[in-house]
């Protein structure tokens, strides 16, 4: 079946995230199933994509900016009429148009669904300007949901959540769920050590740097107010807040103990993922949140924030501690007993690995499209 997958967002190091990660995802096991699959997409091909072996095809429609998805959009309509595909999915905000687009061209399509929730428009703090590209997007997601044959999601909190609130019909919405990277996967079938510890803990943060969404910046007090267990934090990835992130470890004279690596290949996040000790992942919002999930398949402690209601899955497990970022002396509290405790914590750390395993991987995900 020829596929074609819509990405608004370039698959370049300074926007690169989770988004991308499970599009390639998708696509390798779809390519795996005998599919041809085209990615449409922003950006260059920094990473020189089209030259894998993996059998996907980059098409990169236009320079990336912020009123580039006007151009987008527009080439969008040209190249689906061009490639003439069987199936459409749609990821991002581009999702309202692309089901408008497969409804005039008569091609099936369906929106892969993240996040379940209204842009709040009633607040119009320099915050909410700053992110109003973001929540437009959410908005059109929304608006795709109306049109779309299908929409697909990533937890049966999401399904529920746009059946609920956004009033999508129960019956054109069904739980895909999410796959971790191959090459985390197979790497972690060979990281079953438990290390035991009291101090000079490693730490490790991954993510888009943006504080409207992974608010970073809210805990590097509590860090430095704990700084005795720690000595080592590393921070991997890029956004528009990486520079007010450094400012905030500088006047904590903090810098000496953090690594920034800027946005990093799956093999190098690898390394850094076996290194580390606990992992912290500040939220208020997810599309994915597969950097818990892979996080815990290296038998890590994690702490991070109740986003998309994770705890319903992962709260059972002692080695994920799940609280408000935005509550400072809750965080550090937990932070402490993390380190405190941490023996304790990490004891049973395999039972999170194994239930990852076994729920979240595109050989599962796989099962449950519907290409028709």
């Amino acid at each position: 079946m020829k596929i074609v997958i819509t990405h608004e967002f370039p698959f370049e190091k300074k926007y690169y995230g989770g988004g991308n990660q499970i599009v390639k995802g998708l696509s390798n096991i779809l390519v795996q199933k005998n599919h041809n699959v085209t990615i449409l997409t922003n950006g260059t091909d920094e990473f020189n994509l089209n030259n894998n072996n993996l059998g996907i095809k980059y098409l990169f429609l236009t320079k990336f900016s912020k009123i580039s998805f006007l151009i987008y959009y527009f080439k969008l309509f040209i190249y689906l009429f061009k490639i003439k595909p069987d199936y459409v999915i749609s990821f991002t905000s581009e999702s309202f148009v692309v089901a408008i687009y497969c409804k005039i061209l008569k091609i099936n399509s369906s929106l892969y669904q993240a996040a379940p929730e209204f842009p709040n428009f009633t607040r119009f703090s320099y915050d909410s300007l700053k992110n109003i590209r973001f929540k437009l997007g959410i908005y059109f997601q929304f608006l795709g949901t109306k049109f779309t044959s299908h929409v697909y999601t990533i937890s049966d909190y999401t399904s529920k959540m746009i059946i609920k609130e956004w009033g999508v019909s129960k019956n054109k919405v069904s739980t895909m769920g999410v796959g971790i990277d191959e090459d985390i996967l197979i790497n972690s079938n060979y990281f079953n050590t438990i290390n035991y510890k009291n101090s000079g803990f490693k730490i490790l943060s991954f993510g888009r740097i943006t504080f409207a969404q992974k608010p970073y910046n809210l805990i590097v007090e509590p860090l430095f107010k704990l700084s005795n267990f720690w000595n080592n934090w590393v921070i991997i990835g890029d956004g528009p807040d990486l520079n007010s992130l450094k400012s905030a470890i500088e006047n904590y004279k903090l810098s000496k103990n953090v690594t920034f690596t800027g946005t990093l290949q799956t093999s190098e996040i690898i390394k850094y993922l076996k290194e580390a000790d606990i992992v912290i992942l500040p939220s208020n919002y997810e599309s994915f949140f597969i950097t818990v999930y892979e996080s815990l398949l290296f038998n890590k402690i994690v702490i991070t924030d109740d986003v998309a209601d994770i705890k319903t899955n992962l709260n059972k497990f002692d080695n994920i501690k799940i609280v408000d970022s935005k509550n400072s002396e809750l965080y550090q509290k937990t932070i402490e007993d993390v380190f405190i405790n941490y023996n304790k914590y990490i004891t049973n750390a395999c039972e999170a690995s194994n239930f990852i395993r076994s729920v979240f991987t595109w050989d599962v995900v796989y099962k449950k499209i519907n290409l028709k």
